[in-house]
């Protein structure tokens, strides 16, 4: 059976929360399940602890209350490249490094929170590519394929929902980005009310570029990915005609089909990163290649990125609700 350790603190009531959600809601998603206090032995601690991180395929995180001892565990089980389950009763209380990542907000103060926060933390364990935010620091020549080091197959839509809430300034360039604008468009309404700056770009209309989307795109066909890219473009143009004094939204389309769908969050800001998914032939949106580069990390690579989408931003044209 696959094991899942939990960081958390020891106090009440997160004692209760343990053995009354965090505990049941894994052992439903197939784990045996185990927390530090439940290890016993002459030697320290720390040293269970580690080595519990370290044979755990799951990490199941509670950030609440910002204890120290969660965020030491929780930076070993980075460094060791495990999968981390991140939650929290109050978004305060992620730190500022972790605020891009998938978390599960939890509010003791609304019916059925327990019911809600057991279900989502079995979904999420239940996931067969639980994203890796953090490699291994030290990985050895052998230690698995070259490849899984730059390419997932992920697109977390609640990663990137978080991304908007988060991002001064954010860019969006696909084709027609069918599902993610309905998902997001109420967080990309409140994040231009707090002064957020968002980009979208995508491919032109019933132009040459779409019928290649299409042609190279898996079970759609061209009259319905115009019809959805129609509709996607009028939900972005009556968000932008919403009167905001702090933040703004524009929204431009190109003839020009891109090699990749392409994420980009705090652009010029030294936390920004971006997210890209390789176009394919014929291949579902889920099993597309996707990489991820910071400007900390990969400042070279990840400039290249914005420069390309700035470029396409200044070829494409203004897109109004009525086609103009």
């Amino acid at each position: 059976m696959k094991k899942a350790f939990v960081l958390m603190p020891f106090r009440p009531p997160f004692n209760s929360y343990y053995s009354k959600i965090y505990k049941p809601a894994l052992e439903s998603a197939g784990y045996d399940v185990t927390r530090a206090d439940e290890l016993f032995g002459s030697r320290p601690i720390i040293v269970d602890i580690h080595k519990l991180i370290k044979e755990s395929d799951l990490i199941l995180c509670d950030m609440s209350t910002r204890n120290p001892n969660v965020f030491y565990e929780l930076g070993l089980a980075h460094a060791l490249g495990k999968p981390v389950i991140l939650i929290s009763n109050n978004i305060d209380d992620i730190p500022f490094d972790l605020k891009h990542i998938r978390t599960i907000i939890y509010k003791t103060d609304e019916v059925e929170w327990e019911k809600e926060l057991s279900e989502s933390i079995t979904k999420y364990g239940k996931e067969e590519n639980i994203r890796i935010y953090f490699e291994l620091l030290t990985p050895s020549i052998g230690s698995g394929k070259l490849s899984e080091i730059f390419f997932k197959h992920t697109d977390d839509i609640n990663e990137i929902t978080q991304a908007v809430r988060t991002s001064q300034k954010s860019y969006f360039w696909g084709t027609a980005l069918i599902m993610h604008i309905p998902m997001l468009q109420e967080e990309i309404a409140n994040a231009i009310d707090k002064g957020s700056q968002i980009r979208f770009l995508l491919v032109k209309p019933g132009s040459g570029a779409l019928r290649l989307a299409a042609f190279r795109a898996k079970e759609i066909e061209y009259e319905k990915l115009n019809i959805d890219l129609l509709n996607n473009l009028d939900t972005l143009n009556a968000l932008a005609a919403r009167k905001s004094t702090k933040g703004k939204l524009e929204v431009k389309v190109i003839d020009y089909f891109a090699p990749y769908t392409l994420y980009l969050f705090d652009v010029g800001l030294p936390s920004g990163w971006v997210q890209a998914r390789l176009s394919s032939l014929r291949v579902a949106h889920t099993n597309r290649p996707t990489y991820r580069l910071t400007k900390k990390d990969d400042e070279i690579w990840y400039e290249y990125h914005v420069e390309q989408f700035e470029k396409a931003w200044e070829l494409a044209e203004s897109h109004q609700p009525n086609g103009t």
